[in-house]
């Protein structure tokens, strides 16, 4: 498995450490799905990347994700 689709499954299989952070009164931010570069992705793949976090993220939580940081501050 690549760091990129670790880190995209990772809310997925430990959905418990979701919940315990936004539990923690942490703010729920989106690092993107496929943690991919914005610059390498080009418009719809890249508002389909931040939709498919935000969706997983929001429904795991019950919260609404505040906030996106590009990988890499590749914006």
């Amino acid at each position: 498995m690549t760091k990129s689709e670790l880190i995209a499954k990772l809310a997925e299989r430990y959905p418990q450490l979701v919940r315990r952070i936004v539990d923690g009164g942490h703010e729920l931010a989106s690092h993107g799905y496929g943690h991919q570069r914005a610059s390498d992705l080009d418009e719809n793949a890249f508002f389909a990347d931040i939709d498919a976090s935000r969706k997983l993220l929001e429904d795991i939580s019950g919260r609404q994700v505040k906030g996106y940081r590009a990988p890499s501050f590749s914006i």
